[in-house]
């Protein structure tokens, strides 16, 4: 059974914070810093589940508007890359097991991949760049990874580094992006005529949001005695209630990651499809802020006869 991360000596194990579930044993080979099946005895980490949700739900929200407002099939598939990462994190947080973890790492892997196709197929005219070739080596990259994954290096450490070499790569190119195509980068009119923020700031806010989301994960490996010995001792001194409900959540800070980087990975997904827009003339389309927070691509037709 794989321990707590940040417990190293088993003195929270020792302690019986974590219950039994309808799962059984931990098989998978991260056990987080959250209680096991201490809210339900169906959900092994219930707060890292719930919070996984909000890598499905704009996705989905996301992917109405691709095929309303006509954006591409390949923005469908987009989005829906996101989409399972998150349902592979519900059932991997939800359970605990080796074999929904895998339903958890392996997509987070794919999905960054698929950002790294985008932003090196942003053509004007909407036809590969680089086509077959960078599909294939796309493709052996993931393929050659889940295959040492899953049956040679089941090492944790070695999907995280797989993983961030992907991230390190999209960022490196996005910065080259950045400064080859400024005018891709700049603020844009909304329907009124107002400038809007524009792709750059946006990639800007989706990595801050990540590197926000990272900050609070090494937190969470690293103080986990801590804030489980924090959590006690709130509900002790709050009540139930509030210590359960309220103040719990806050140092849930493996679910505050998937929240900082379940969104900024959806609003860098949107960036790309904005900037593809742009690139192949579709000057009906706009960058929006729904909600004054969710990023999303709308053609001019579909959204003024919507507003009207």
């Amino acid at each position: 059974m794989a321990g707590p991360l940040g417990d190293p000596g088993g003195r929270l194990a020792a302690m019986g914070l974590d219950r039994s579930g309808i799962w059984g044993p931990v098989t998978a080979t991260m056990d987080w810093c959250e209680e096991n099946y201490v809210v339900h005895e169906g959900l092994a980490e219930f707060w890292n589940t719930l919070t996984s949700f909000s890598m499905v739900l704009p996705c989905a929200y996301a992917m109405m508007l691709v095929q309303r407002h006509r954006l591409g099939t390949r923005f469908l598939w987009h989005y829906a890359a996101l989409m399972v990462v998150g349902a592979g994190s519900v059932c991997f947080h939800g359970t605990l097991l080796y074999e929904t973890q895998l339903m958890d790492e392996l997509p987070m892997v794919y999905a960054t991949l698929f950002l790294v196709y985008n932003a090196f197929e942003t053509s004007e005219d909407g036809t590969p760049i680089y086509g077959a070739p960078l599909l294939g080596a796309l493709g052996l990259y993931a393929g050659l990874f889940s295959y040492l994954y899953t049956a040679h290096v089941t090492n944790p450490v070695f999907h995280q580094t797989v993983y961030g070499a992907t991230v390190v790569t999209l960022v490196l190119y996005t910065i080259a992006q950045w400064r080859r195509d400024p005018e891709l980068h700049e603020p844009s009119p909304d329907w009124n005529g107002k400038h809007r923020i524009g792709t750059g700031q946006v990639q800007f806010v989706g990595y801050l949001l990540y590197l926000a989301g990272f900050m609070l994960w090494n937190v969470d490996n690293v103080y986990c005695e801590h804030l489980r010995l924090t959590r006690i001792a709130l509900v002790k001194s709050t009540g139930y209630f509030t210590g359960n409900w309220i103040l719990n959540p806050l140092l849930q800070l493996h679910g505050l990651w998937h929240i900082f980087t379940g969104f900024g990975s959806f609003v860098l997904f949107t960036a790309q499809v904005y900037m593809q827009m742009l690139k192949r003339n579709r000057r009906d389309c706009r960058l929006v802020w729904k909600m004054g927070w969710l990023p999303v691509v709308e053609s001019v037709p579909l959204a003024v006869k919507k507003v009207a």
